[in-house]
């Protein structure tokens, strides 16, 4: 494979989102400051007063570390939770890569497996001069965010889940643990201390709001604490309460076991912001009730410092799409920016240090929720997404924030979406890419290897024999059916239309309008130039139908009907990413808001081209078209096990597997459906790609590295 370089579109486009500052700074901060005398207490990292993190140089200065940095995740393409394995030499390779884009710190959500501290140490081993810093995670089960559902539950449940998590992993950090557990692990061994590189500790987990209002509601008498070095001021709520008793917990062992100190934030979103957005239209789910961090104090025997920490993104909670504040917004160079505007306000109501524990992008082929301001989750070519995130991490900076961690490193392919079918094998081995769940692609590197690209040039399929009948040719791959349709003499792309009808299980119709199938199809690509073509789905394989408008009845009773077998009736293929919703500030209500899926981009999806679109279903050129098809477009939702969507009836969806895919071709009377030679698709070797995104923050954190230090 050649080597993947930056298109020169994406080299101007960060030419001219560099330039757009006029010159200007992205922010500033005091270079050095003076520290406090810490004693026998040994303190590598200070949260100041003044809003940053500074890191100790000695002889009682503090030089300024400015967080620019790269959440990193537990699991690889085929890798679990339960078990992930990533090893050794992958955590090398993904370090250094993350130091070329000049980032100086990575966050891990909780503790890794040892191999990745021990990569870390020998990292900085050998870039002392450019080391990478490190934000922990420590977090307790996220089941029991249900069952209790209550942080401070009468029998210490959570409370003596998370104090076990923080011992285990500061434990870990010192390279004092030789008898944890991990996964299948017995002993893992954390014998190196990394200590000296942790900037901060981020407890707990991202709260839904009724975690919080039960812990509030349950225990009135529980508001207060006053520990060795953390209390809480006046006022404050039991949930506040109980985050201050697990920091001092953290603080306490840290100090006494280990004569050592670090900065501890507690991880919040924006749903739990201290903020009133009027124009929220789910109130109960995003502004039903704040955890405020100013709430929780430090003594003057804790040195080091705490700090906030927030997860922020542009598109969700639907406040940030619709508060008049933040659409209205336009920043210095006259762009509106509902991102920035959030920032600004979430750090006037902060006087610590303000950390952007996750700010992404995906670039999904399907989406997830809509936005303002050129923002949203998914649907985001790669070009799109570098520009917004070159945007995002300036703001950051030029909102006096003490810095930002991108999420994520790498793809992730066990997440799932709201709005999209999950699927998990057995053995995650056979796990496969769902192109149209945006939680699975918000990484600055992809994993494929991808049997063709729409982009052109059709070289790749000289040794591909051609389906019987059809004039077309297929080849398959975790991601895509790909197809190759030579036109008949006489066809004109831009006048005419082709179909192509697919059979998966065989439930689809024998009609469509003029057109007939020799039998039943379940898709139907419809070829209709440029900007028409798409792919329709037979109304009983319509997912959306049945799952949205039948079991949910979001468009109402009026037309919650049950999807029909042989109807003959195909459907735009269709997400929801938006439920219907009511404006209080406008007083009115919004309908449900879709995506159209089954619509065809046009496009170069070769990563090698100057006009590359990571989002091009398809290509012409010289009488032949190439597209690919996402898998689960066809109800497909894994390829390598054969599994897809069953019939779309009784009140769920439900998996079956299919034997086969048929396929045929034509612009009229009756298409001859014939077998398209799939039996699976086999274990492929999967490449580490990088994205445009992982170049555009290259360019961002060398502006704010310029910007800060120099």
């Amino acid at each position: 494979m050649p080597k993947r370089v930056i298109s020169l579109l994406l080299s101007v486009v960060l030419l001219l989102l560099a330039g757009c500052s006029g010159g200007r700074k992205t922010a500033e901060a005091d270079r050095t400051i003076d520290l406090p005398d810490t004693g026998d207490i040994s303190v590598s990292r200070f949260a100041s007063e003044n809003g940053y993190f500074y890191e100790n140089a000695g002889d009682g200065k503090g030089e300024l570390l400015y967080v620019l940095g790269v959440n990193i995740g537990l699991t690889g393409p085929h890798t679990d939770l339960s078990e992930a394995d990533l090893s050794r030499e992958v955590f090398d390779r993904w370090l250094e890569e993350i130091g070329k884009t000049g980032a100086n710190t990575v966050r891990a959500f909780t503790l890794m497996n040892p191999d990745f501290y021990g990569a870390l140490y020998d990292y900085n081993m050998l870039h002392p001069d450019a080391p990478l810093s490190l934000i922990q995670g420590i977090w307790f089960p996220e089941y029991m965010l249900d069952d209790p559902g209550d942080a401070l539950d009468p029998e210490e449940t959570v409370r003596t889940a998370f104090i076990r998590s923080i011992t285990e992993t500061l434990d870990a950090i010192h390279g004092s643990s030789a008898d944890t557990a991990y996964g299948s692990l017995f002993p893992a061994v954390y014998d190196k201390d990394v200590s000296g590189f942790v900037t901060g500790y981020i407890l707990g987990l991202e709260y839904p709001a009724e975690f919080v209002i039960t812990t509030n509601e349950e225990h009135p008498y529980e508001a207060s604490y006053d520990g060795e070095y953390l209390y809480t001021a006046d006022g404050s709520a039991p949930f506040e309460a109980f985050l201050a008793y697990i920091g001092d917990t953290l603080i306490k062992y840290e100090t006494h076991t280990y004569s050592h100190q670090t900065p501890v934030s507690f991880l919040s979103q924006q749903s739990l912001d201290v903020m009133t957005h009027s124009s929220e239209p789910f109130p109960e789910e995003s502004d039903a009730v704040s955890v405020d961090m100013q709430n929780i104090k430090a003594k003057d025997t804790y040195l080091a410092g705490l700090f906030v920490s927030f997860d922020v993104y542009p598109y969700y909670p639907e406040f940030m799409n619709h508060q008049p504040e933040y659409l209205n917004y336009t920043d210095e160079d006259g762009v509106n920016d509902n991102f920035r505007a959030y920032l600004n306000d979430l750090k006037e109501n902060c006087d610590m240090p303000l950390l952007i524990a996750e700010y992404g992008l995906s670039t999904s082929r399907g989406v997830a929720h809509g936005g303002v301001c050129g923002y949203k989750e998914g649907g985001l070519g790669e070009k799109e997404a570098a520009e917004l995130l070159y945007r995002m991490t300036t703001d950051i900076a030029k909102a006096g924030c003490a810095g930002g961690l991108v999420f994520e490193w790498a793809d992730e392919w066990f997440k799932r979406t709201w709005n999209e079918i999950s699927y998990e094998p057995d053995d995650p081995a056979y796990r496969t890419h769902n192109l149209g769940s945006a939680e699975q692609s918000f990484g600055l590197i992809s994993f494929e290897d991808p049997a063709a690209v729409p982009d052109g040039d059709d070289s790749e399929w000289i040794t591909v024999t051609g389906i019987d009948r059809t004039r077309t040719c297929v080849m398959y791959d975790d991601e895509y059916m790909h197809l190759l349709v030579s036109f008949p003499e006489g066809f004109d792309f831009d006048r005419d239309r082709y179909y192509v009808p697919i059979s998966i299980t065989g439930e689809g119709s024998l009609t469509m309008g003029d057109v007939s199938f020799s039998s039943p199809a379940d898709y139907v690509l419809v070829i209709d130039g440029k900007d028409n073509t798409r792919l329709l789905c037979d109304e009983f394989r319509d997912v959306f139908l049945f799952r949205q408008a039948y079991l949910r009845g979001i468009y109402g009773k009026e037309r919650q009907i049950a999807p029909r077998r042989g109807s003959g009736e195909y459907h735009d293929i269709l997400s929801l990413i938006a439920n219907e919703m009511y404006l209080p500030d406008e007083g009115v209500t919004i309908e449900p808001e879709t995506f159209t899926a089954g619509a065809m981009r046009y496009g170069n999806a070769s990563p090698d081209s100057d006009d590359f679109d990571s989002l091009a279903d398809f290509s012409v050129s010289g009488g032949r078209l190439e597209i690919r098809i996402a898998w689960n477009l066809l109800g497909v939702v894994n390829p390598r096990t054969k599994t897809c969507i069953g019939p779309l009836e009784g009140d769920s969806v439900t998996f079956t597997n299919f034997e086969k895919i048929m396929i045929g071709a034509g612009t009229e009377g009756e298409i001859e459906l014939v077998d398209a030679g799939f039996d699976g698709v086999d274990e492929r070797e999967l490449h580490e790609r990088k994205k445009l995104s992982y170049y555009s923050i290259k360019e961002a954190f060398g502006q704010i590295s310029e910007d800060m230090y120099d």
